[in-house]
C-alpha cells in the first residue's frame, strides 16, 4: 500500500507541472490556456485581411506634391493638387495663379489641358509668369521717375506753405507804409523822423519787415529757377514779386496770385495722397488725371478780390472762347470743392 500511494502522489505532482509519461518517457506538454487562444485570434485576422484591405483601399489616398495627381489605394485617380505660381501684371505687380493638372484619361484638347485660375494674361490669353529684361528696365525707370515726381510734389507743397505764410505777412505789413514811386525815399526820411516822432515807428518797422520777406521770396524763387543764378536773374525775379514800389492795387493782385499758386501746389499734394489711398500706394497716372481736373488758373481766380473776379467774368462772357474758359473754371472749382482741396 505504501509503494502504490507513493507512485500515485508522484504522478499527481508531475501532472500539475505539465509532465506526463509517454511510452515510458517523461514529456513536457504545451499550455493551452493562453497560447492556443492567441494563435487562434491571429489566424482569424489573417483570414479577413484581404477583404478589409480591399474595402479600405478606395478611401486611402496619396497626398502628392503640388501639381500632381492624387490616387487612391486601387490605383485610381481621384483628384489633383493645384500648383501655385506667381503671375505678373503690366505694371509689374504680382498675383497668384493656380495650375491644376488634368486627370488621366481626360479627352484631348482643352479638357485634357491643365486648368488655370487667377493671374494675368497676355494678349493671346496665356498666363504671364515672368517679365522680359526690357519690360523690367522700363518699369524700374518709370517707377524711379514717378517716385521722384511724387517727392517733388510734396516738396513743392511744403515750400508753398512757407511762401503763403510769407506773402500773408507781407500783405498785412504793406498797409502800414507808403507804396509806389519814391517809396524808398519816404522810408529814408521816416527813419530819421521816428527819432523825433515815435508815430513813424510803424511805417519804418513795416517797411523793413516787408523788405526782409520780399528778399526771402526772391531767394526761394531763384533757388527753384537755378542753383547758380547770376545777378541779372536775381533782379529780374525780384521785379516780378511784391515790392514797395508797386501800387497798392497792383501789389494786392500780385499777392493774391502768389497765394493762388501756393493753393494749387498744396491741393496737388493733397490730391496725390488721396490718389495713393485708392490706387494701392501708387502715383502712376496721377499727373495726367489731376491735369484734367484742376489748373493753377482756377486757384488764382479763386483768390482774386471780388471786384477783380467780377470784372474778369464780365470780360470772359463777351466771347465764345471766354465762355468756354468760364465753364472749365466752374467745373474745376466744383471738383476741387467736392474733394475738399484748396480754398474752395
Amino acid at each position: 500500500m505504501g509503494a502504490a500511494a507513493s507512485e500515485r502522489t508522484l504522478r499527481v505532482r508531475r501532472a500539475g507541472a505539465g509532465i506526463h509519461e509517454r511510452g515510458g518517457r517523461l514529456a513536457l506538454c504545451r499550455a493551452t490556456s493562453g497560447g492556443e487562444s492567441g494563435s487562434g485570434e491571429n489566424a482569424s485576422k489573417l483570414r479577413y485581411a484581404g477583404p478589409m484591405a480591399a474595402a479600405e483601399a478606395p478611401y486611402k489616398m496619396t497626398s502628392g506634391r503640388p501639381g500632381t495627381i492624387m490616387w487612391n489605394g486601387l490605383g485610381q485617380p481621384v483628384g489633383a493638387n493645384p500648383l501655385m505660381v506667381e503671375s505678373f501684371g503690366p505694371e509689374g505687380n504680382k498675383t497668384p495663379a493656380f495650375i491644376t493638372p488634368p486627370l488621366p484619361g481626360s479627352s484631348p484638347g482643352a479638357a485634357g489641358s491643365p486648368s488655370v485660375s487667377g493671374g494675368f494674361r497676355d494678349t493671346s490669353g496665356s498666363l504671364v509668369t515672368g517679365l522680359g529684361p526690357g519690360v523690367v528696365r522700363g518699369l524700374e525707370t518709370r517707377a524711379t521717375k514717378e517716385e521722384d515726381q511724387r517727392q517733388k510734389i510734396i516738396d513743392d507743397a511744403n515750400a508753398a506753405l512757407r511762401d503763403q505764410a510769407t506773402v500773408k505777412t507781407m500783405a498785412s505789413e504793406s498797409d502800414n507804409f507808403t507804396r509806389g514811386p519814391f517809396a524808398d525815399h519816404v522810408q529814408e526820411a521816416a527813419r530819421y523822423l521816428r527819432l523825433i516822432d515815435p508815430s513813424w515807428n510803424g511805417q519804418v518797422a513795416s517797411y523793413e519787415d516787408f523788405t526782409k520777406n520780399a528778399g526771402q521770396l526772391t531767394r526761394q524763387a531763384v533757388r527753384e529757377t537755378s542753383a547758380r543764378a547770376a545777378v541779372q536773374e536775381f533782379q529780374m525775379i525780384a521785379n516780378t514779386l511784391p515790392s514797395p514800389e508797386m501800387s497798392p492795387i497792383g501789389m494786392r493782385r500780385v499777392q493774391n496770385e502768389l497765394l493762388g499758386l501756393s493753393d494749387f501746389r498744396i491741393a496737388k499734394a493733397q490730391a496725390q495722397r488721396q490718389w495713393e489711398g485708392t490706387h494701392n500706394n501708387s502715383v502712376s497716372g496721377f499727373e495726367t488725371a489731376f491735369a484734367t481736373q484742376a489748373s493753377p488758373y482756377s486757384f488764382i481766380v479763386a483768390r482774386m478780390d471780388p471786384q477783380d473776379r467780377k470784372g474778369l467774368i464780365a470780360k470772359l462772357q463777351g466771347t465764345d472762347e471766354g465762355r468756354n474758359e468760364l465753364a472749365r473754371l466752374g467745373q474745376q472749382m466744383q471738383v476741387m470743392k467736392g474733394a475738399g482741396l484748396g480754398q474752395y
